[in-house]
């Protein structure tokens, strides 16, 4: 296995992706926001497919940084591959889902800037029990 990333090798798929979300004027706004941000915040994004989704997810990490001027990270929290191609699993377990999703929110801060990302974008009709239980 290389040395990639799971991140840059999907980034490498979907560029052209990323290059037209970043011409998106709600993603530059929502860039703006986060670059902006101190404390905590909360966004609601939704976006028309996972693609859609996951070029965002990899735009905004790297957009942040730059508009702070400093190195930002994006945490993932999604039992769902980035990877829009990539097999999801095949049910969620309500308790698995608010572990993963919750478990690394509520544990101590690991410091430095870092935005998280809930992404439910690729969730089924079936996965709706799951979801509804973590909200």
């Amino acid at each position: 296995m290389s040395g990639v990333s799971e991140a840059e090798r999907v980034r490498g798929r979907l560029q052209a992706t990323i290059d037209h979300v970043a011409q998106q004027y709600g993603a530059r706004k929502l860039c703006l926001a986060l670059a902006l941000a101190e404390g905590f915040q909360f966004q609601l994004v939704s976006c028309n497919s996972p693609r859609a989704a996951a070029a965002l997810q990899l735009w905004l990490e790297q957009a942040v940084a730059i508009e702070r001027g400093t190195p930002v990270r994006l945490e993932r929290r999604s039992p769902y591959p980035l990877d829009p191609s990539a097999a999801g699993p095949a049910s969620l377990d309500a308790t698995e889902l608010v572990e993963l999703v919750l478990g690394g929110l509520l544990g101590p801060a690991k410091g430095g800037d870092c935005f998280y990302v809930v992404d439910a974008s690729r969730a089924k009709p079936r996965d709706a029990d799951a979801w509804r239980a973590l909200l």
